[in-house]
């Protein structure tokens, strides 16, 4: 969950939204408001969420914080739709007779192996 869902504002907001939404639940979770209605369970709740929000608000209700979280989520939204898997045919792989492996050059730099064994057995090596 982004800062953002955590207080319930578009990533668009303007400071203004944001402070304005962060007050009103700040009046609804604080502890000392939250003791008086309710019992000790729930308060460590609104505790809780009070905190939550709280840190949320400081990130995001700053504009040099908001700026250096907006591009960390942009880099972490930008790293999920990497595809991480690939279709290859073994034709693309090399083998090596000394070994009886065939392998295929991995994006992290390593190789993906694939032994004869591994085929002959009919494993899934995917």
């Amino acid at each position: 969950m982004t800062h953002y869902e955590t207080l319930g504002v578009s990533e668009d907001a303007s400071l203004e939204e944001i402070r304005a939404r962060f007050r009103a639940l700040a009046r609804e979770l604080h502890p000392d408001k939250a003791s008086v209605r309710s019992c000790s369970t729930q308060s460590t709740a609104s505790s809780d969420a009070f905190q939550t929000i709280a840190a949320a608000y400081e990130v995001v209700g700053n504009t040099s914080t908001r700026e250096l979280y907006d591009r960390r989520l942009s880099e972490v939204r930008r790293r999920e739709r990497v595809i991480i898997s690939d279709e290859v045919d073994l034709d693309e792989f090399s083998m090596d007779e000394a070994s009886e492996e065939y392998s295929y050059p991995c994006r992290c730099g390593d190789r993906y192996v694939v032994s004869e064994t591994d085929l002959s057995d009919g494993r899934s090596v995917v």
